[in-house]
């Protein structure tokens, strides 16, 4: 992600997110990198597999609901 993105999630490298896909295939990722550049997008990049699993595709969206393996409250804090 780019450098305004980890200050509006307020994450730093290093830090990790538990992303959650709501559908037809819910799924948490519990355990995702954060990696930041200011030449970076917000973007995911997962395996073949697990994409095929999750029944993602290109251009989904996630919801992050924790950070360095804590959920967040309901007020994303």
């Amino acid at each position: 992600m780019s450098s305004d993105d980890a200050a509006a999630f307020d994450v730093k490298q290093g830090d990790s997110l538990i992303l959650r896909l709501s559908g037809e295939r819910s799924i948490i990722f519990p355990d995702v990198a954060v990696r930041i550049d200011p030449a970076f997008a917000l973007d995911l990049h997962i395996d073949q597999d697990e994409a095929n699993a999750a029944n993602l595709r290109t251009g989904d969206e996630m919801e992050v609901i924790g950070k360095n393996g804590k959920l967040l409250s309901s007020t994303g804090r």
